[in-house]
């Protein structure tokens, strides 16, 4: 159960910053709001 929420936790490490380097590049739409909520 740990070792699934450690792995979790770094997917959402990894995903998460290119999530936001594509918002902040203004490849989706709307990309500012969604950075400022998460």
């Amino acid at each position: 159960m740990i070792v699934l929420f450690a792995a979790l936790v770094t997917f959402i490490g990894v995903v998460l910053p290119l999530f936001r380097t594509d918002i902040l590049s203004g490849t989706a739409p709307g990309g500012p709001e969604l950075t400022t909520a998460a």
